[in-house]
């Protein structure tokens, strides 16, 4: 599935581009890109490392990525309920470290995590 780009605002920071998450972006958005904003479904996709790293292609120098993800370490309940998920082939929530790495490993710096657990906040920041 390719990515699209439905929207594009310019605004106070920028050229702001919203576009629904895929694993393979339109060449022409290479290095383009300010914000990306992923809330709450980062978890939903089945190689989020990958994700990332082309989110990050996709950023230009100074870009940020800002979103929320759920959590391996949430309530029982919650884990009952991914685990179950997971059953049916949906991706299980990565932990705090996995999402660091994937942050890093995308070329990402100044990576930062809120400290909430089972769903937190998320930033880095293209050098």
């Amino acid at each position: 599935m390719a990515g699209q780009v439905p929207n594009v605002c310019a605004g106070p920071f920028g050229a702001f581009y919203d576009f629904y998450m895929a694993a393979d972006l339109c060449p022409k958005m290479l290095r383009r890109v300010d914000l990306f904003l992923s809330y709450s479904g980062l978890h939903m996709i089945p190689e989020p490392g990958r994700a990332i790293a082309e989110i990050s292609r996709c950023l230009r120098p100074g870009g940020k990525v800002v979103g929320t993800t759920f959590l391996s370490d949430g309530s029982r309940r919650a884990r009952t309920i991914f685990k179950a998920g997971s059953y049916r082939g949906h991706p299980l929530p990565p932990d705090r470290d996995q999402l660091l790495s994937w942050l890093e490993d995308a070329g990402l710096a100044e990576a930062q995590l809120g400290p909430q657990a089972g769903f937190t906040s998320f930033e880095a920041r293209k050098p």
